[in-house]
């Protein structure tokens, strides 16, 4: 059951979300799959991420709500502005979002 913090923090999300995540929806592809969800996202571009306790810099990480993918899996992909990004490590979750890394091909 959520609490109304939650809620607060679904709010919160939800502005932040549509102020700095993805204008064109991107789509979630999981592995091996053709068919994909709608997902919001937001890249983050050369960012640093903590990875086992060390600080790692990374060139492209995105947040992707879990109201919209609950548990994406590495290897899958993320299309965004025509752009094909295949989902690496995970670095960060919480009630939220899961942060990945990305691989960007070409």
């Amino acid at each position: 059951m959520a609490s109304p913090f939650d809620d607060i923090l679904q709010d919160a999300d939800d502005v932040l979300f549509g102020i700095f995540g993805e204008k064109d929806t991107p789509m979630y592809y999981p592995r091996g799959s053709a068919s994909g969800v709608p997902a919001r996202v937001v890249l983050h571009r050369n960012v640093q991420v903590v990875v086992e306790g060390a600080f790692m810099a990374v060139e492209l990480a995105a947040d992707i709500r879990k109201v919209d993918v609950v548990n994406p899996e590495h290897g899958a992909v993320l299309m965004i502005d025509c752009e094909r990004y295949v989902l690496d490590q995970p670095v960060y979750s919480d009630a939220q979002i899961n942060r990945y890394t990305l691989i960007k091909q070409a």
